[in-house]
């Protein structure tokens, strides 16, 4: 549930929009949690870029 809790934290952040309440509970959080959802959250963007990229190329008949 904390895994859960800090991949909701980092996702706000990466958008910029958390309520304040929200945003308070976070500090309960500790930093590796914090760290390995980041860390976790920018490889699945990373692959999905990658992904969006090769599809495109793909389909430009590259």
């Amino acid at each position: 549930m904390r895994l859960w809790a800090a991949l909701v934290a980092v996702l706000s952040a990466f958008g910029g929009v958390r309520k304040r309440q929200a945003a308070e509970s976070d500090r309960r959080l500790k930093a590796y949690e914090i760290i390995a959802a980041a860390l976790l959250l920018a490889l699945l963007l990373i692959v999905f870029l990658l992904w969006v990229v090769r599809r495109v190329i793909h389909g430009a008949g590259g």
